[in-house]
């Protein structure tokens, strides 16, 4: 039914130019990734049928609840054509090239079994789980396609899915129950250029980037990586990259638009950015395939057979990309989940806090309620104190609009009233609902004792294992 009810029509939908693949893109749908496509059918040559993995499965347990929590795994095609190509460039040797995929598979076996500790009883998987929805069509047809990174007709969707699948599900992988959520990256469809803004850091891709004397080397390394295109500004999309380009030169007046036109019809003006061909384009396109294979709730609690609860939340699909409270940046605030808690979040948040149970309560969601801004030391957060240093940028604003300067100020979970915004540790939290859930989570007359485990998207992904 999948196959002919949605996988023909999606892949006959690329037209005539992709037709001479149809019936391999077909086998893609039908068969695990691996078999059909290098480097993994090097060591996994077997066609196995794909297999609908949900309902999630809950194993018998007893005793403490060994969790293990993996976020921000970014999954894509894309980097093993980046390693073919630096291969076949004789480019790999004395570089520590950075492989998410591979990253995924060494994080993935550790969180199953942790050297030196007892097996995970289950695994959460708090979002960004892909890097985007339309993965590249990666390295078939003998690599042909290697050199066409920068073509936005080359990007498929549902394509890093089958790879998240096939890394997560395939053959004997699957042997302790995974819940996942979905992050902002999940839902957004369109591929960025390496250098886009937004993007995560370049360096990312090479471990031993910081060590590189010059920038000059990853940027070279990552020409060679990726091929013609790499060097695209905003979008591989030409007509996108036109509209990005546009906004973005103007967004330099948009604080002074702010003066006069209002929050509202700046935030209005940033929602252009959400066009086709927009690396933050999202559709519910993005995540069709997860919902039909992987995991078709995305917002769901489960009852353990240890009498363990998990409550995961979804990012609720669109972004803040812009917030204007701080007077220093228009960025502050990072990419905040727009829509989340949705009214039906927090009906669940509310029902599952006031379950009553003996065992403890588990929520994992992307966007993290309590999110430290990124200057802020770990030391300061240790004593939940802010200090700024004599020159430094320390203006705020207060919710009424007046702007101060700051010497210090205490660290807050949720703002009081009067207080100038910068204090409330909300950096690339969820708009809606946020000041209710952290006062209900917290309050220990609600239920029992609980912890929330988020995404952490601002660390680079080559210092993820710590």
């Amino acid at each position: 039914m999948l196959l002919d009810s949605f996988a023909r029509l999606r892949r006959t939908a690329l037209g005539a130019a992709w037709a001479k693949h149809l019936s391999f893109f077909l086998d893609e749908y039908k068969y695990d990734y691996g078999a059909l496509h290098p480097p993994y059918q090097q060591a996994d040559n077997q066609r196995r049928l794909t297999e609908v993995l949900h309902p999630v499965f809950i194993k018998r347990q007893s005793g403490p609840l060994n969790i293990a929590h993996v976020t921000d795994t970014h999954v894509a095609v894309r980097p093993d054509v980046y390693e073919e190509n630096l291969r076949r460039e004789g480019k790999l040797a004395g570089v520590s090239f950075n492989n998410y995929n591979k990253d995924f598979i060494e994080i993935y076996r550790e969180a199953k079994q942790p050297p030196g500790a007892q097996p995970s009883d289950v695994i959460l998987l708090t979002g960004d789980l892909i890097d985007y929805g339309r993965g590249h069509v990666g390295l078939i047809a003998n690599a042909s396609y290697r050199q066409a990174l920068g073509q936005d007709g080359a990007y498929h969707p549902d394509r890093n899915w089958f790879l998240f699948y096939y890394l997560l599900a395939s053959g004997k992988n699957y042997t302790c129950p995974v819940y996942t959520s979905l992050g902002n990256h999940d839902w957004r469809f369109t591929p960025y250029p390496p250098c886009a803004p937004g993007a995560p850091d370049p360096e990312s891709l090479f471990h031993d980037a910081k060590h590189f004397k010059q920038r000059k080397r990853w940027a070279d390394l990552l020409r060679v990586a990726h091929g013609p295109g790499h060097e695209r500004e905003y979008a591989y999309s030409i007509n996108a990259n036109a509209i990005l380009k546009n906004a973005f030169t103007s967004l330099g007046g948009l604080l002074q638009a702010l003066k006069t036109l209002g929050k509202a019809a700046v935030a209005a003006l940033t929602r252009d950015l959400d066009v086709p061909g927009s690396p933050v384009q999202t559709t519910i396109e993005s995540v069709a395939w997860y919902l039909l294979l992987i995991n078709p709730f995305l917002d769901y609690s489960v009852k353990l057979a240890s009498g363990h609860q998990i409550l995961m939340l979804d990012w609720a699909e669109d972004e803040e990309l812009f917030n204007f409270d701080d007077p220093r940046t228009f960025r502050t605030f990072g990419e905040r989940a727009a829509n989340a808690l949705t009214p039906l979040q927090q009906w669940h948040a509310e029902q599952f806090v006031n379950v009553s149970t003996g065992r403890a309560k588990i929520i994992g969601i992307h966007a993290p309620p309590i999110g430290p801004f990124p200057e802020w030391s770990d030391s300061e957060l240790r004593n939940g104190v802010r200090t700024y240093a004599p020159g430094e940028d320390s203006r705020a604003r207060k919710p009424n609009g007046e702007i101060i300067r700051l010497t210090s100020h205490p660290l807050f979970a949720i703002g009081l009233k009067d207080n100038p915004n910068l204090v409330t540790a909300e950096h690339g939290s969820f708009v809606k609902g946020r000041d209710g859930f952290v006062q209900t989570v917290a309050d220990p007359r609600r239920s029992s004792c609980r912890d929330t485990f988020t995404g952490c998207r601002g660390r680079r992904r080559s210092e993820r294992r710590g």
